[in-house]
């Protein structure tokens, strides 16, 4: 009896040895362990699941696990726009953003100007896939005919979000837009300092 639990001690011994021996040799060749040495092959309907998890983690990820109350976030975007649709002194711009903290996305500016005062208030909403963010923007514009130009330059509150932007604010963001007089090259920025309340 004593023999064989020395052998069966043995045997343990040396399997505790082997096996750590393999994992350092993992940890060597894979330290990010993206090899699944189990080599584990889904079936079907676990594959199915195993995506819908992924999914309902994604989504957990952007609804409810949104920045710290508190957190300053830079806001750095860019966008190229073009005219879509005019109705007097009101003007639908469209287009794609990148940038911080959205990346790329997509952008709708709804322009209304006032030939009087050479001002224009414009209604902003950015959305991506992470979420929507929603400002508004007041900014004084002057025309260069000889040019063929028009530039917008004042500034842009933020004043929603949605999912990972929920609760985003900011006042007084740079922002310009510099444009030709058909509205189709339109070159955006945004600069500035958000929060999260």
């Amino acid at each position: 009896m004593l023999v064989h639990c020395l052998r069966c001690h043995s045997r343990h011994k040396l399997t505790r040895k082997i096996v750590a021996l393999l994992a350092r040799a993992d940890l060597q060749t894979d330290p990010n362990e993206e090899v699944n040495l189990a080599a584990v092959k889904r079936t079907p309907e676990q594959e199915k699941e195993y995506q819908r998890l992924k999914k309902k983690l994604r989504d957990v990820q952007r609804t409810r696990l949104g920045p710290i109350p508190g957190f300053q976030q830079e806001v750095n975007i860019t966008a190229n726009t073009a005219t879509k649709k005019t109705n007097g002194l009101e003007i639908l711009d469209e287009g794609f953003t990148l940038g911080v903290p959205v990346a790329a996305g997509n952008i709708t500016l709804n322009w209304v100007l006032d030939p009087k005062t050479s001002v224009a208030d414009t209604k902003i909403t950015i959305a991506t896939e992470e979420g929507i963010i929603r400002g508004k923007a007041s900014t004084t514009y002057t025309v260069n005919k000889s040019a063929n130009s028009i530039k917008f330059v004042g500034t842009m509150n933020i004043t929603s979000g949605t999912s990972a932007f929920r609760g985003i604010k900011a006042t007084g963001l740079e922002f310009t837009d510099d444009n030709t007089l058909n509205g189709q090259n339109g070159k955006v920025t945004i600069k500035g300092v958000a929060h999260y309340v």
